[in-house]
């Protein structure tokens, strides 16, 4: 069973999704160390707990995108080198 997908669509989303949740993490994380340095408290504790788990889950899934980019994209290479060997072997047949 041989599953199509449109490889370079998923790589793209990948993309924009790892892109999108570490302007997130830069953003929580400025907040977070200006929270830290000049004492504010601007969240309570549980909104404080909240945002780690958001930091922390944005990470796991920011890996988990750049790993599925980096197999589609492998495809990709791998697809590329396998039409260049058949149009090489191919024209070698041929003369």
């Amino acid at each position: 069973m041989k599953l199509k997908f449109d490889n370079r669509k998923i790589a793209d989303n990948c993309t924009f999704i790892a892109f999108c949740l570490m302007m997130l993490i830069c953003f929580l994380g400025i907040i977070a160390i200006a929270d830290i340095i000049f004492r504010w408290d601007i969240l309570s504790e549980n909104l404080q707990r909240l945002a780690y788990l958001v930091i922390w889950a944005s990470i796991v899934v920011i890996i988990s995108t750049f790993l599925i980019s980096l197999m589609v994209n492998l495809n990709i290479i791998s697809n590329s080198i396998e039409n260049i060997a058949d149009k090489m072997t191919t024209k070698e047949e041929n003369e």
